[in-house]
């Protein structure tokens, strides 16, 4: 029996050792109270992040993994600066700030020499950018074919938007920018390089839905997610997400009583941190 408990006791190092290896885990960097290690669209880890010099508090990140003994190295101070803040709910973290436009490489090191690069892009302010994929009309009520047609093509020849042209939203209020208002870049076709100049307001509508107001190159749009009503319709369809604006007005041959005319834009939204040309 005693030597049953010595063999017992001489494996016990290894089966200690094993385990010693099997907790360590590389080091990451994540967003939020503690790291959430899920494969899919619910994990928390990061290894890039978009700051602006509208927000020089920057952003705090947690760090997990490794062997605990981290060290910063802060690439370009330049463009960022980094630092250890206050530790937070059993986990080490680093403040990062943003200092000047460009690109920075931050790298978290531990004593083993294991380390995780963040990437850091600091940009003047926050931009909004929506890409007009397809314009296409509806009309509520009877129109002949011959005439619909021509109908089509005078809006189109009358507005400044094309196809694959593209608005740029600067919130005047960068802390919230999905509401509110702000400047307005438009590039009114892929086929253009620069921008022309306007405004933009966010606001909540009733039947309609939250409207965007435009207004540029002496032209005023009123977006609204749908239009009031879709019976008896005469429609070039396009798939959501499609914003409408009532154009009925615009429309310089007479209509018949009761019929609306409704211009339609498909928008294709890009996060600031996603467009490498702006």
């Amino acid at each position: 029996m005693k030597h049953i408990y010595a063999i017992a006791t001489l494996f016990l190092p290894l089966f200690v050792g094993a385990s010693c290896e099997d907790d360590y885990r590389d080091i990451v960097l994540f967003e939020g109270v503690e790291p959430i290690y899920q494969i899919g669209t619910c994990d928390n880890l990061i290894s890039s992040v978009t700051l602006y010099l509208t927000n020089p508090d920057g952003i705090v990140l947690g760090i997990d993994g490794g062997d605990g003994s981290y060290s910063l190295d802060g690439g370009d101070a330049a463009v960022a600066t980094v630092a250890f803040s206050d530790d937070m709910n059993g986990y080490r973290r680093i403040k990062v700030q943003p200092v000047g436009e460009g690109v920075a490489n931050i790298v978290v090191k531990d004593g083993s020499g294991s380390l995780r690069a963040l990437k850091v892009t600091v940009k003047d302010c926050y931009k909004f950018h929506i890409l007009v994929e397809q314009i296409g009309y509806l009309s509520m009520g009877d129109l002949e074919e011959s005439r619909w047609n021509q109908i089509q093509v005078d809006l189109t020849a009358a507005m400044t938007m094309k196809c694959q042209g593209s608005y740029t939203l600067i919130p005047n209020d960068q802390e919230n920018p999905w509401m509110g208002g702000g400047k307005l870049l438009v590039r009114e076709s892929a086929l253009v390089s620069g921008f022309m100049e306007g405004t933009y307001e966010f606001a909540e509508a009733s039947e309609a839905g939250s409207v965007y107001h435009f207004r540029y190159n002496d032209e005023v749009h009123d977006f609204a997610f749908k239009p009031l009503g879709l019976s008896n319709t005469r429609m070039e369809y396009i798939a959501p997400v499609t914003m409408f604006e009532d154009v009925t007005s615009l429309v310089k041959a007479p209509l018949p009583e009761g019929c609306t005319v409704y211009r339609m834009e498909r928008w294709a939204y890009y996060r600031d941190d996603l467009m490498t040309n702006q």
